[in-house]
């Protein structure tokens, strides 16, 4: 009776450890993905098709939901609105500007006929327009409005596709948060039962993957910001 108590108390520490290590190695991922499924035999099907599933269900996460944040900078130019930015940004979620005099301010994320429908001023009406004080991205391209006149540094904090994961790789962590992996693992356990015919299992784990899809999407998602802007 003590050796299982023993053995208990070693399963329960083990445990977490081994729940975090899913969430950031890919090799413990997979296998934490066979384990949830019950699907751990090789004959029904083959690690390199787990592997598989399990690479695609972060990736599709990563740009369905997000949880892979990256920063980049944009230097902007008199006279230009648009400037070309990284495919893999699947979102973003606050950009700031550092301008030329030392001053950082956020921009606003709008519809760009907003900007005109509220007649905000325009560069060549003074101060009051100094910076760009609103953004719109579509296409891999952002619009800052107004239209700069400067030069000023533009930071984006976003979300970018992660990588395709692989067991060959000499570097397999998973690099999504924990919160987006929790749900990639659902999503990969679902591919899996639908690979080897366990529909109505498959149809539950996708639903886990919406739950934490809709809660993570009210967290750490930006909507459009209507109305004229504060000033600063």
């Amino acid at each position: 009776m003590k050796k299982i108590l023993i053995l208990i108390m070693l399963w329960l520490i083990c445990l977490p450890v081994f729940g975090a290590s899913a969430l950031e190695n890919f090799d413990a991922f997979c296998d934490r993905a066979r384990q949830l499924t019950n699907v751990t035999s090789t004959e029904l099907i083959a690690d390199t098709v787990v592997y598989r599933l399990c690479s695609d269900a972060i990736v599709y996460t990563s740009a369905d939901i997000g949880g892979l944040e990256t920063q980049y900078k944009i230097n902007t130019v008199a006279d230009q609105a648009f400037y070309s930015i990284a495919d893999s940004i699947v979102s973003i979620n606050r950009v700031t500007v550092l301008t030329a005099d030392g001053e950082t301010k956020s921009l606003r994320l709008w519809y760009p006929q907003y900007f005109d429908y509220w007649d905000m001023p325009t560069m060549a009406q003074g101060d009051e327009a100094d910076v760009p004080i609103a953004y719109d991205f579509w296409a891999d391209t952002l619009q800052v409005m107004p239209i700069p006149q400067r030069v000023d540094s533009i930071y984006l904090k976003a979300y970018v596709e992660h990588r395709t994961l692989s067991t060959d790789d000499d570097s397999d962590d998973i690099a999504i948060r924990p919160a987006f992996a929790k749900a990639a693992l659902d999503l990969a356990c679902s591919d899996i039962c639908m690979k080897v015919g366990l529909f109505e299992k498959a149809d539950k784990f996708l639903a886990r993957y919406e739950i934490k899809k809709k809660a993570l999407l009210e967290r750490y998602f930006r909507e459009m910001e209507i109305g004229p802007p504060v000033k600063q």
